[in-house]
């Protein structure tokens, strides 16, 4: 007993969709069994990486830098992104592993944070990241819905077919799409964090300088539309340069205090992440 063309044309989509899911996801799962393979192996560790067993109190300055200052007078460098993100105190007592200084007469760095005030310290409270496993499971889940409603709704117009009704499959297509892609699931840079599309931060592009300072390609926020960057004021306010700015996919560096500022672009800011995320609340 054969199946029903509906049935037919389900099983198909499907099985089509699970094609598109895998194929556009291979790279992802040869990295993960790679991985998973490689876990078990030892791995050598970095000459340059000191673990150091003695506590020491952090002592951080007003600009936000900080110390870890030991019993006999040596002191370890903590960058203030560090600081920040794992919400450290001044008086903190730690116990860290250091980078070697790059240079004669440099401090070393505080590379990884191994005890805090005679606990240990659990990076989870700071980037709570699901397994990869996890994150390339749905990852194939959403291609495979995205892949089984798009073919759905343009496979139904098969049987009655008439250049109109292939029109307003194509436009529903696409509208399907836009929702499709409000509802995707994404990592948050900062956290680790699986959510929504539509609930991440409005940043189109990043590029990380060095632990403390990044360049951000963000949207204007809604107050300074109409403005101009001298009546903004932004570098004496928030700490930051804009470096340029993106408009209609051009980006145009030649910008002045005369220059105003539209939603339809989007701003290159350069400046600390502290300052950066207080700017443009993120």
């Amino acid at each position: 007993m054969g199946l029903q063309p509906k049935y037919s044309d389900l099983i198909l989509n499907l099985l089509v969709a699970l094609a598109v899911s895998l194929v556009v996801n291979f790279s992802y799962v040869l990295l993960l069994i790679v991985d998973q393979k490689s876990d078990g192996q030892p791995r050598p560790a970095k000459a340059s990486v000191i673990a150091r067993g003695e506590e020491g109190t952090l002592r951080v300055s007003p600009d936000g830098h900080g110390y870890i200052v030991y019993e006999n007078g040596d002191s370890v460098y903590v960058m203030m992104q560090r600081i920040y993100r794992m919400n450290l105190k001044d008086g903190d007592r730690l116990v860290a592993n250091l980078a070697a200084p790059r240079r004669h007469g440099a401090h070393p760095v505080m590379t990884e944070l191994r005890m805090r005030n005679g606990e240990e310290f659990d990076y989870s409270t700071l980037f709570n990241r699901p397994s990869k496993t996890t994150e390339l499971a749905l990852q194939l889940f959403y291609y495979l819905v995205v892949s089984f409603i798009m073919l759905s709704i343009l496979t139904s117009v098969r049987r009655r077919y008439t250049p109109g009704r292939f029109v307003r499959h194509c436009i529903w297509c696409v509208l399907a799409a836009a929702a499709l892609y409000m509802v995707a699931p994404v990592t948050e840079w900062r956290s680790g964090r699986i959510m929504l599309n539509c609930m991440g931060d409005h940043i189109f592009d990043y590029i990380e300088i060095d632990e403390q300072h990044a360049i951000f390609e963000v949207e204007v926020p809604e107050g300074w539309v109409g403005k101009s960057i001298g009546e903004l004021n932004i570098r004496s306010k928030f700490g930051i340069n804009i470096l340029g700015i993106k408009h209609s996919g051009k980006t145009d560096v030649s910008i002045t205090p005369d220059t105003v500022l539209s939603g339809e672009m989007t701003i290159l800011a350069l400046g600390e992440y502290k300052a950066l995320q207080k700017c443009f609340r993120i």
